[in-house]
């Protein structure tokens, strides 16, 4: 019985820790910062921080790297997956496997997507230039360029709250540019996006093996 409790209380704090969100802040002023938080700790992503040097003595590295080294060249090259492929079923096989990937891999990434939320973006962009008449072209391209973005963005994934400021300044020689974004995801529902898209994987390629092997016990038949 206190297995069992004890099971039961691992499996707890692995669904608490999935539905613990992670938290992703990037802002540039000037210069990128990129930083991801989870419960209590926070990681610095970009930029990354200086790794200590360490000192390594020239006689246990010669004896790491010997211990690693193996006679790799006697050893006979395996076929690939994709060349295998390629070899029983042509080109067709191989274009008709990569194009269901390709769906596959679309539609898991629209569900990571649909998982983010914005929380916060801001963003601050004033147009500048040393010429007027280049500031009103470069100010229109901004705004043709910027508005559309974010549509597609807001299309995608969920943000709670945007700051968006966009204008030109004709006494300026030099634009600028701010931004900050704020997001969070939650673990679980990335795991669970992965493992569906696992599960239409083998589903598709245990299809595609049962129609094949069907296709060859019809020629089978048809011979005998």
């Amino acid at each position: 019985m206190i297995v069992l409790y004890v099971l039961l209380g691992i499996l707890a704090l692995l669904l608490l820790l999935l539905l613990t969100p992670v938290h992703l802040q990037a802002r540039y002023d000037g210069a990128l910062r990129v930083r991801a938080r989870y419960l209590f700790l926070v990681f610095p992503l970009y930029p990354r921080p200086e790794k200590r040097k360490k000192t390594v003595k020239r006689a246990k590295r010669k004896r790491r790297e010997a211990s690693k080294a193996e006679p790799e060249k006697k050893k006979k090259k395996e076929l690939s997956q994709w060349e295998r492929l390629l070899r029983e079923e042509g080109p067709s096989g191989l274009v008709r496997t990569v194009a269901d990937l390709a769906r596959l891999a679309g539609t898991a990434a629209g569900r990571i997507l649909a998982a983010v939320t914005v929380d916060r973006l801001t963003l601050c962009l004033i147009v500048a230039s040393e010429d007027a008449a280049d500031t009103a072209v470069n100010y229109g391209k901004a705004c043709a360029a910027l508005y559309p973005s974010l549509a597609v963005l807001e299309s995608a994934v969920r943000v709670r709250r945007r700051d968006i400021a966009l204008a030109p300044d004709f006494l300026r020689r030099q634009g600028e540019v701010r931004g900050e974004i704020r997001l969070h995801v939650r673990p679980l529902r990335i795991l669970w996006a992965l493992l569906r898209l696992v599960g239409a994987y083998m589903g598709n390629t245990f299809k595609q093996q049962w129609n094949e092997q069907k296709a060859l016990e019809g020629k089978q038949t048809e011979r005998g």
